[in-house]
């Protein structure tokens, strides 16, 4: 059984709750320095630039930036516990909440003592029936008409189950009528559906919200309107206090719409479990039509009370139970609710953090990651879950996706950082805005079409499909986080000071697509885990017999590689030359007519993307043969041909691990072929569909097909073809160090320096210019910003710490330019 709709809702409410505990602290954390507390990291800050200042003739110029950098990370980890303290607090009121709650219920209900023999044994037996021999802790109460009937409570494994005695009325047959059941057995269905510690953790959850924010803010906003009216004193309090109630009330608004969205949710999958029973269910049907409210009131009356009230109306319970896949369906409020949690608390944290959005920094990526995964794990399971309900339903993923992305755009609005949101953007270059929307867009709805091919294939082949489902889980963090840590970095190169205007959206792909490790690391994740899937599952035609196909095209490919560079090899011995553009050139046309090939001859049950799929393990395999065939046939031959042999293996093995170690062909190969022959398979299906070869019967659903050893060898070999891939990303990226002036141009830039000639105002305010990320179509590097300038300017500084920095950036070792940057902005921003 997969995560029920209950859970999911429940874990959005728990996020955006979360996080909105987090967000408020920008508002209410600024009053506690009047306590004492340095919340802010002000006072540290401070500190830190006084010790550099006495440290300054002490200390030499590396080891002073040292000290100042590590001070300074400290003051950082500070303020972050500081804005991500109110979340724990909520968390831990949650708890008490939680622990307080059924307590105080139980003695509202005022629960009274009734003989055995008036219809309390009977009720018993209807509660174990439901259990079925569950090991739960469940306790009977008669209550005087307090309980509505009937209702059921508890916390940590002890729970109650309270019955009005208007219900408990034995009949002549000496049991209860269907109307008792029918109330009894949907509260007990509550207990088997292990939603009763969800109803209230998600009851805890808002009261703990509604505590921890209610109060502070009130206290807050009455003491600016008390140092205005009263005191005529600033209005900063004030103008503080208005955004965090404006954000308050836009928390309270989410919380309470998902909160009613679990309730309701839980009430029925309740009627569907009661409804087991066809007694029960009669019971059940009749009760509620009886029981419909008259369709009186206004269309907004109704349109308020169903978002409102915590319990689903009597006709949509109806509905439910006419058709319970109306649960599952993919909502696109879920997902806007989701996208928004998931773009306030990276807001929130980067921020926090000193880490900081603008011009996609690292740490911002990484914090966009790290945030992304648990959304993405809570997307794949609104998916699966639908796809599990309703396989070869009809869903409208591009809706569902720009319902996410709006989500996300929103919570990046709020004025918080407001210099470095996407709403900066839009206001600086409206166009740009709009490519960077479209990219958002498209890569939610990749995400969900990769959710929903992976659903179909595994979840037919799944005897354990809860354990598979978590492992998707698992799988869509890891993609979603790096899809959206993607997307910040491109936002942000966007966002960057580009002078070359739309020169700086034709460089942005290249650091987002070819470096890093985050964009191996989803391709690799998606596709492995979609391929093995494809083959266990066989729905799709051809794949059940020949799963090796992609792995052999892949090796085709290489092969065709091998081949050119055997040829060129040839033709340089001639005294020719063959231009590796012209190999690249045939390798991407050969690259196409396969994936054209592949997608025009595996033909999907139901299931879209099969062929951009296997064009992606093809692209895998041929990128991982590279660097080893570029060895061995191109370095190797010509050692052969050109040095004695003995020397060859040498050669080979150190071409060998520079190929993996600096795999440049493979960076840059691998968003350029993907969206070749992602493009192509695409293309090859569809022509599939209009000539109407269908040469292949559609058998449905084929969990028979045994696995053999041809798909455990086609698993291991995608499994191997993408971990070598990210390893040598990965690899390619820890060797490459944080960026230093070269080492031949400091003596030159050294002489260019004239002590003392710069106040301290004006070398913070040239840094500062020199840090901006420049676009220029004439620069040899496109992206960069002016190191070399910066590090003039600041050892010309007559400030005698921010001349050592700069002293430092140009000395014997040198220091990385992100590092000498953030210390030279920390220490500008201190008093």
């Amino acid at each position: 059984m997969l995560p029920s709709a209950t859970s999911i809702r429940f874990s959005l409410i728990i996020l955006v709750a979360a996080v909105g505990s987090m967000y408020i602290a920008f508002w209410f954390v600024p009053i506690l320095p009047l306590l004492g507390a340095d919340t802010t990291g002000s006072a540290a800050q401070a500190a830190c630039a006084d010790q550099a200042r006495a440290d300054v003739d002490r200390l030499s110029d590396q080891a002073l930036l040292n000290d100042f950098v590590d001070c300074a990370a400290a003051k950082d980890r500070q303020v972050l516990l500081w804005m991500v303290a109110p979340g724990l607090v909520w968390a831990g009121l949650t708890i008490a909440v939680y622990a307080l709650y059924p307590l105080l219920l139980q003695r509202r209900l005022r629960p009274v003592r009734l003989s055995q023999d008036s219809g309390v044994r009977a009720a018993q037996r209807e509660v174990d029936a439901v259990l079925d021999g569950s090991r739960k802790r469940l306790k009977l109460l008669t209550t005087p008409g307090t309980a509505g009937g009937a209702r059921v409570f508890g916390a940590f494994g002890r729970y109650r189950i309270a019955v009005d005695t208007s219900l408990l009325v034995p009949g002549e047959s000496g049991g209860l009528d269907q109307r008792a059941l029918a109330v009894i057995r949907h509260e007990a269905a509550h207990l088997r559906n292990r939603d009763v510690d969800i109803t209230y953790l998600t009851m805890s959850s808002w009261w703990a919200f509604v505590l921890l924010n209610t109060g502070p803010l009130t206290l807050y906003v009455f003491a600016a309107l008390y140092s205005v009216v009263v005191l005529d004193s600033s209005t900063i309090l004030l103008g503080n206090a208005l955004p965090g109630l404006l954000l308050m009330a836009v928390a309270l608004l989410l919380l309470q719409a998902a909160r009613a969205r679990v309730l309701r949710t839980r009430e029925h999958y309740a009627d569907v479990r009661a409804a087991e029973a066809d007694q029960v269910e009669e019971g059940l049907r009749d009760l509620l039509a009886r029981a419909q409210r008259p369709q009186s009131s206004s269309r907004l009356r109704r349109w308020w009370r169903r978002r409102r009230e915590y319990h689903p109306s009597h006709r949509s319970r109806l509905d439910v139970l006419d058709e319970p896949r109306r649960l599952t369906t993919v909502s696109g409020v879920d997902l806007a609710i989701a996208g928004l949690a998931l773009s306030a608390a990276h807001l929130h944290l980067s921020a926090a953090g000193g880490i900081g959005l603008a011009q996609g920094s690292e740490g911002g990526v990484t914090t966009a990651v790290v945030v992304g995964a648990p959304v993405g794990a809570l997307i794949t399971a609104i998916v699966w879950n639908a796809v599990h309900s309703a396989p070869n339903g009809t869903r409208r993923w591009r809706r569902t996706a720009a319902a996410l992305t709006a989500g996300i755009l929103l919570g990046l609005l709020p004025p918080v950082q407001l210099g470095v949101s996407w709403l900066a953007l839009l206001v600086s270059n409206p166009l740009l805005a709009v490519v960077s929307v479209l990219m958002l867009w498209g890569l939610c709805l990749l995400f969900l079409r990769w959710a929903a091919l992976c659903a179909g294939a595994w979840l037919v082949t799944a005897g354990r499909q809860r354990a598979v489902c978590f492992v998707g889980m698992a799988c869509g963090a890891a993609v979603f986080g790096c899809g959206f840590g993607i997307w910040v970095h491109f936002n942000g190169v966007l966002g960057a000071e580009a002078d070359g205007g739309w020169v700086a959206l034709l460089v942005a792909p290249v650091p987002v697509f070819m470096s890093g490790w985050r964009f191996p690391a989803a391709v690799g994740c998606a596709t492995v885990f979609a391929f093995i899937g494809l083959m266990r599952g066989s729905r799709v035609h051809g794949l059940d017999r020949h799963p090796l196909t992609p792995i052999v095209a892949g090796c085709a490919l290489t092969g065709l590689y091998a081949a050119l560079l055997l040829v060129a090899v040839a033709v340089g011995l001639a005294g020719g030359s063959l231009s590796i553009v012209l190999i690249l050139l045939l390798i991407l046309l050969a690259a196409a007519t396969v994936s054209v090939t592949l997608g025009a001859w595996f033909e999907g049950d139901g299931l879209r993307s099969t062929g951009p799929c296997l064009a992606a393990v093809a692209v895998l395999t041929l990128l991982a043969l590279e660097p080893l065939v570029y060895a061995v046939m191109f370095e190797g031959t010509v050692c052969l041909l050109t040095e004695a042999p003995s020397k060859c293996p040498g050669v080979t093995t150190r071409a060998l691990l520079a190929g993996y170690a600096e795999a440049a062909f493979v960076q840059v190969g691998l968003p350029v072929l993907l969206l070749l022959c992602g493009t192509g398979a695409s293309a090859g299906s569809w022509l599939r569909s209009m000539v109407g070869a269908h040469g292949r019967t559609t058998d449905g659903w084929n969990p028979t097909v045994p696995w053999r050893r041809r798909n455990t060898v086609g698993a291991l070999a995608a499994v191997a073809a993408a971990t070598m891939i990210l390893g040598s990303a990965v690899v390619t990226v820890v060797q490459n160090e944080a960026p230093r002036i070269d080492a031949d141009v400091r003596p030159s830039l050294l002489s260019q320096v004239e002590p003392a000639a710069l106040s301290r105002d004006d070398t913070c305010t040239g840094a500062e210019t020199s840090m901006d990320l420049r676009v220029h179509g004439t620069a040899p590097a496109l992206l960069f910003n002016d190191a070399e300038a910066g590090a003039v300017t600041l050892a010309s500084s007559g400030d005698p710490v921010l001349a050592a920095f700069g002293r430092a950036a140009l000395g014997e070792s040198g220091t990385p330019s992100g590092q000498l940057f953030d210390a030279v902005r920390s220490y500008c921003s201190s008093n």
